[in-house]
């Protein structure tokens, strides 16, 4: 796999990362928490997965790059 490659496919997994993110935080616009415990749950996975796409996106700048 050449660096083009990798850096496609890192691009890719980032914005389907980005797509889960927005698609859950949809979810639960539409559809809230109906328990305190079940809303920090909900949004504490949506900081995690916000946490994780802030890692890939850091991941991706260093394919294209070359630097951390």
């Amino acid at each position: 796999m050449n660096d083009s490659q990798k850096t496609t496919t890192a691009a890719e997994n980032l914005m389907n990362a980005l797509n889960r993110l927005t698609t859950d935080t949809s979810r639960l616009v539409v559809c809230p928490p109906v328990t305190k415990s079940a809303a920090i749950n909900e949004y504490q996975a949506l900081v995690e997965q916000a946490e994780l796409i802030v890692l890939k996106a850091k991941d991706l700048k260093h394919e294209a790059t070359g630097r951390f």
